[in-house]
């Protein structure tokens, strides 16, 4: 009777974590959310996804994270810049976005948003530039195969923005 109600228990389990993961957000949907927060002007949800901003972390660091933190959510929260996510990658506990900031022309600029995965979830890294973060050797070889990839997306749609002003003239 115990191994079946043991299986019977761990069939439960393992469908709550198949449950629990099939809600946990993408990069992707943490940024749009993220952009959403912002654009309601809920700072308390927003800083919630970035690493750093509420936690007790002392120090300058701490300090400094913050910061970041509510610069971001104040420049993502500003209608007049459309920030729009447009693709994800996932390199183990690290993502990139891609982010454009601003419509067609000349004031459009590609700019990659970076997270950490926080559990079964992923939190916003509260600057574009992850050589800020103090890593081992080992978390930085993902955030290099990710900012590759970034910086050959942001070539790619920088192209493809380019070809649409020659063709519009």
């Amino acid at each position: 009777m115990k191994s079946i109600l043991g299986g019977a228990l761990n069939v439960a389990a393992l469908g709550l974590m198949l449950h629990a993961t099939a809600l946990a957000e993408s990069p992707l949907e943490v940024v749009k959310a993220f952009q959403k927060d912002c654009a309601a002007k809920d700072e308390t949800a927003a800083l919630k996804r970035i690493e750093g901003a509420g936690e007790s972390a002392g120090g300058m660091e701490g300090d400094y994270f913050r910061q970041k933190a509510r610069r971001l959510v104040e420049i993502t929260g500003q209608p007049e810049r459309k920030t729009e996510a447009v693709a994800e990658k996932a390199e183990g506990d690290f993502a990139v976005v891609v982010l454009i900031i601003g419509g067609p022309g000349a004031g459009r600029v590609i700019e990659p948003l970076y997270l950490r995965k926080a559990g079964e979830g992923w939190r916003i890294i509260p600057f574009s530039n992850w050589r800020k973060l103090p890593l081992a050797e080992t978390g930085r070889k993902p955030l290099e195969a990710l900012e590759k990839w970034y910086e050959a997306e942001e070539q790619k749609r920088t192209e493809a923005v380019d070809s649409e002003k020659v063709e519009g003239g």
